[in-house]
């Protein structure tokens, strides 16, 4: 009890809050933790950033594109909050199509986030992976093995793809999921 009646006097004695000598509750606040005076009234404004939807993403069997660069349909954007994909650039949303990664928590019709990435993942990292031989994209689980690429759902139910290294594009890494609550 002692630690917060002095935490309070400092706050007060910084002049950050104000109280009321021998009333309960009577708390103000004065300044915010930047120092800038309190607005009671002040809504703040949360920065927005536009990602574009650039369409569909398997997970499940990989799904057929019309080539291996993504491009945006109907010109779709979702407005995230800054705070969520911080300032990262090439960051853009996909269409969860399937049920090969519920055990990571995406499911069908989900919405990832996803930043583009072209380099090699570290094992375990859910990647966004164009199979350039067979024109074809999906989500899963990444795993280099050796010459070959070894793709993982999860989902007990579903079998690993296993691919050969170079016929891999890696599209992009997964940031976040937006699932819609019905």
């Amino acid at each position: 009890k002692d630690h917060v009646y002095r935490d309070l006097a400092k706050l007060e004695e910084k002049e950050y809050i104000s109280r009321e000598r021998g009333m309960a509750r009577s708390i103000r606040l004065l300044r915010t933790a930047d120092g800038r005076a309190f607005q009671p009234h002040e809504v703040p404004v949360p920065r927005t950033v536009s990602v574009p939807l650039l369409g569909n993403i398997a997970a499940g069997e990989p799904i057929l594109l019309p080539d291996s660069s993504f491009s945006v349909y109907d010109s779709e954007a979702i407005e995230l909050a800054q705070e969520m994909v911080g300032k990262r650039q090439g960051v853009y949303a996909l269409k969860v199509k399937g049920n090969s990664m519920v055990d990571a928590m995406v499911y069908d019709g989900d919405i990832v986030i996803m930043q583009r990435y072209d380099g090699r993942p570290e094992d375990g990292e859910i990647v966004a992976i164009w199979l350039q031989d067979r024109g074809e994209t999906t989500l899963k689980k990444f795993y280099a093995q050796g010459d070959w690429v070894r793709l993982q759902p999860c989902n007990p139910t579903m079998s690993p793809l296993f691919v050969d290294a170079r016929d891999v594009r890696v599209q992009g890494k997964l940031l976040a999921v937006i699932r819609q609550v019905q």
